[in-house]
């Protein structure tokens, strides 16, 4: 994932089975790089062949669901669980 000045916030290697994360991005910025390679990974593994405007436009959709709905992903545990 690229900003626009061609700053490399996130890359796949996938030999190494690793998503490396640009250390001097901000917190948010490392987040959505994640978000973004990590559908770069699905996309690979499911032969999908998503193309990077389609990358871009669902890791933003789903950083941002996840980023402004975060209860959604929070389990409750039961005392005995």
């Amino acid at each position: 994932m690229h900003d626009g000045a061609d700053d490399l916030y996130g890359q796949v290697r996938y030999l190494e089975e690793r998503i490396l994360l640009n250390s001097g991005a901000s917190g948010e910025a490392k987040k959505a790089a994640l978000m973004h390679e990590t559908i770069h990974v699905i996309d690979e593994m499911f032969q999908i062949g998503l193309e990077e405007k389609q990358v871009e436009q669902l890791g933003v959709g789903i950083y941002n669901l996840i980023r402004d709905n975060p209860e959604m992903f929070i389990s409750e545990r039961r005392p005995n669980e």
